[in-house]
């Protein structure tokens, strides 16, 4: 299993239509079966969400696509998988 972290940033406070936007991303996500959504959360300027996909499985720009279609343009994509597991 891979482990992705899909950082969201906000050049302004979160707020109700952003969570709105966070909600419809991760059903979206998990609708087209691009991933499963392990965590999702909110800090004041950023969106977090954490997913797992079969190791042979390529979503970068499916993500990517699909965060330019819901308006965001400021994000991370960041591969986690090694940073879970136990040394």
């Amino acid at each position: 299993m891979k482990t992705f972290l899909v950082e969201i940033y906000l050049d302004r406070w979160v707020s109700k239509s952003d969570l709105t936007l966070r909600h419809l991303l991760v059903a979206t996500i998990e609708e087209r079966n691009l991933a499963e959504v392990v965590e999702e959360t909110s800090s004041p300027e950023m969106i977090e969400v954490v997913l797992e996909v079969s190791d042979n499985k390529k979503i970068e720009e499916d993500l990517k696509s699909l965060l330019i279609s819901l308006g965001f343009n400021q994000y991370k994509i960041q591969d986690i998988s090694n940073e879970n597991e136990d040394v």
